[in-house]
Formats: structure tokens, C-alpha cells, sequence
């Protein structure tokens, strides 16, 4: 398979999504990736509703700087719940016109609103990240040395490309200071005399002064947390709540499809060659991954209305608790569950190798399945023969 960008394949996903729900009012939630002009103006041409984030690419660095600049005096607050929970964020909305050409090369003009979204956690995250990127780099431009023979402008050059690789170059200044010292010593050995020659020498030394600048620091600390979202949904439809609600979400999707990446469901490596063969193993491996979302989320909201947690689910590590257990850590808690077969006795002829522990107990609670599930399934074991094949 050729490596290429997938961003002209979110077209025609959309128009497949159409067919499958037999209309395009919907609301497509999606990365940057779908963010190109073209793909918005045909999902806006033909009716359809987006929501995206918009790449920091192009003139949008400069256009989010305009905005922060006109930001109104009083930015919406964002909560995860309700004004009661943490505050995740603020931002406030900007409505602009867009043209631009769908994919068939027809023109098309459509408003859109622009949602700039300020996440503190982001922010927290960004600044940081800043920070250790100036310390570093200051780092290793202090231990930068002239080479042999190099002179001034040499050793400037080099100083200037080794900082321009970096993603904060534009934030520090460099300088070469020059010190020149010169010393005057006797040419010859011993006690020196009124007619001893004397030889002066001249010694050159480079040091580079690395200076921050604070203005432009400032505005980039200013800018961390930022992004924007485009949607042509109008107000009454969709608010800056929603959106960002809405957008905050999409991790679920793209956390289960990497199961089929390097997850318990992978895809890869691929032996099949018919394109049929193909389509049904992705097909069981579908349903198998909507099996695997829908017991994870009954545990996960069952233990998020019960405001609790659920420890033992990671190996050697039995105090840690999660109120967002995965699939997986909830199946192998089930591992070692398995039959022993007995003999023909008055009892069952099956039975369970050892009873349930207590967090298995508790994996079923949550999971509100009977807590007498294995104990119904030793006594309708099937006959022996049938086990054994």
C-alpha cells in the first residue's frame, strides 16, 4: 500500500455515512485532517453538517492571534457536567464567510462559525512543554565551543543554524561576544635585562549570550491551549457547550478502532487475499469490537453513578483503582475460570475448578450480569463426549 496522506478519503467516508443513515442531517465530528476547504465546501454544498478542528497550518497561527486579540471581555465558561463540576476551559465564538470549490469544481459560499477554545489542562501541558524546550535548548548552546580556526562569523553561523531546527527558535536571540586579550612576556629565559626583547600576544576568545524574548515568550505562553473549531451548524443548533462537548468525545471512537491496530482485535497481519474473505473477517472483527465497547461501557457508567472504583485489575499492582476500566482488564480478571469433570455421581457432572474470588465477584456486579452466571453454566454443561470434541 502506497504511504500517502489520507485527507481525500474523508469525502467519500461522509458520503457513504449518508447513504447508510439515507440522509445527510447529521452532525460529522472529525479531526483536522477533514478540515480542507474543498471537503467543507461539498459537505456544506450537499446539506451536510461538520464539526472539526481546525489545523494550526496556513494563515490560522496569525488569524488565532487576530481573535485573541478582539476576544470579548467576558469568555463561556466550559464545565465537564454542569457549573458544579471542574471547570475545563473558556472561549467564545467567531462567525465568518467562506468560499471555496467542491470536489466537483463548483463554487459555493456558506457561513461558518468558528469556536476559539481555550483548555486549561492544555494550557498547564503546553506551557510546560515550552518551558523544558527553552531550558534545553539554553542548555546546549552553552556547551557549543569554536572549532579549531573558526572565527566570529564561523562559529555565529553555526549558532545560528543548530537554534534554527528548533521549535522555539523564534524565541531566543543569539550573539557572539568577542574578547580580545593581549599580554606582553619576555622573549627569552632568565633574569631580564634593559635590552631583553619582549614579544606581545594577542588571545581571541568567542562567547555566545543567549537572551530570551520575553514579549515573544509572553504570547506563546498566551496562545498555549488554544484551538479552533469549525462547524457550519447555526447557533440554535449546536452551541460552544456542545461543541466542545461533542469534540471532547471523538477519542472514544479512535480508541476503539485501535484495537484493530495493535489491540486485542488486530487486523494486521493480513493473510487473505480475496477481497470477500477480507470484508467478513473485518465484519467479525466489528462485531467483536461492538461487544467489547458495550461491556466496557456498563461497567464504566454503572461505576461513574455509583462514584466508585474498581481496584485489582491491574497485575501486580492490586491497590490501584479506575473508574474507567477497559474490556480487556475486565475479561482477564475471568482467565483462570474453567471446568473440571467429575464422574457420573449424583451431582453435576461438571463443576467448577475453584469458586469465585471476590474481585470476579465484583467484576460481575458491575458488569450486572448474575452472580450465579458459572454456577448456571457447570450444571448445563454439555455431555461429556460433546466436551471432549
Amino acid at each position: 500500500m502506497a504511504r500517502r496522506a489520507d485527507d481525500r478519503l474523508y469525502l467519500p467516508a461522509w458520503r457513504r455515512a449518508c447513504r447508510t443513515l439515507g440522509t445527510a442531517a447529521f452532525l460529522w465530528v472529525t479531526d483536522c485532517k477533514g478540515a480542507a476547504l474543498e471537503t467543507r465546501a461539498t459537505i456544506a454544498a450537499e446539506g451536510g453538517a461538520y464539526l472539526l478542528s481546525a489545523p494550526m497550518t496556513g494563515d490560522m497561527p496569525a488569524q488565532l492571534t487576530a481573535w485573541l486579540a478582539d476576544a470579548p471581555d467576558s469568555l463561556e465558561l466550559l464545565y465537564r457536567e454542569g457549573p458544579d463540576s471542574p471547570c475545563l476551559g473558556h472561549g467564545f465564538g467567531v462567525t465568518r464567510a467562506c468560499q471555496g470549490v467542491t470536489d466537483t469544481g463548483v463554487p459555493h459560499t456558506w457561513t461558518e462559525r468558528c469556536f476559539v477554545v481555550c483548555s486549561v489542562a492544555l494550557a498547564q501541558r503546553q506551557q510546560a512543554t515550552l518551558e523544558r524546550q527553552l531550558t534545553a535548548l539554553e542548555t546546549r548552546l552553552a556547551k557549543l565551543r569554536p572549532q579549531a580556526g573558526e572565527d566570529a562569523a564561523a562559529f555565529s553561523a553555526r549558532a545560528a543554524h543548530f537554534l534554527a531546527v528548533s521549535p522555539v527558535a523564534d524565541l531566543l536571540t543569539l550573539q557572539v561576544q568577542v574578547t580580545t586579550t593581549t599580554t606582553t612576556r619576555y622573549a627569552r629565559r632568565g633574569r631580564p635585562g634593559p635590552d631583553t626583547p619582549k614579544v606581545t600576544e594577542t588571545a581571541t576568545q568567542f562567547h555566545l549570550q543567549v537572551t530570551r524574548q520575553a514579549a515573544a515568550i509572553a504570547q506563546r505562553q498566551q496562545q498555549c491551549g488554544w484551538r479552533v473549531y469549525l462547524t457550519n451548524q447555526p447557533a440554535p443548533q449546536l452551541s460552544l457547550a456542545q461543541a466542545t462537548h461533542y469534540y471532547r468525545d471523538q477519542w472514544l471512537n479512535e480508541r476503539s478502532y485501535h484495537r484493530f491496530k495493535h489491540g486485542s482485535l488486530p487486523v494486521l497481519p493480513l493473510f487473505l487475499q480475496l477481497a470477500a474473505r477480507i470484508r467478513g473477517l473485518v465484519l467479525l472483527l466489528t462485531i467483536a469490537l461492538q461487544a467489547l465497547t458495550v461491556l466496557e461501557y456498563v461497567a464504566q457508567q454503572h461505576l461513574a453513578e455509583a462514584h466508585t472504583t474498581l481496584a485489582g485489575l491491574v497485575p501486580g499492582n492490586p491497590k490501584m483503582a479506575t473508574a474507567r476500566p477497559s474490556a480487556e482488564r475486565l475479561l482477564a480478571v475471568f482467565h483462570e475460570i474453567h471446568l473440571v469433570s467429575t464422574g457420573p455421581a449424583d451431582g453435576p457432572p461438571y463443576q467448577l475448578g475453584a469458586p469465585l474470588t471476590a474481585l470476579q465477584r465484583e467484576t460481575l456486579h458491575w458488569l450486572r450480569l448474575p452472580p450465579d452466571l458459572y454456577d448456571f453454566a457447570a450444571r448445563d454443561a454439555p455431555p461429556r463426549a460433546a466436551l471432549e470434541c
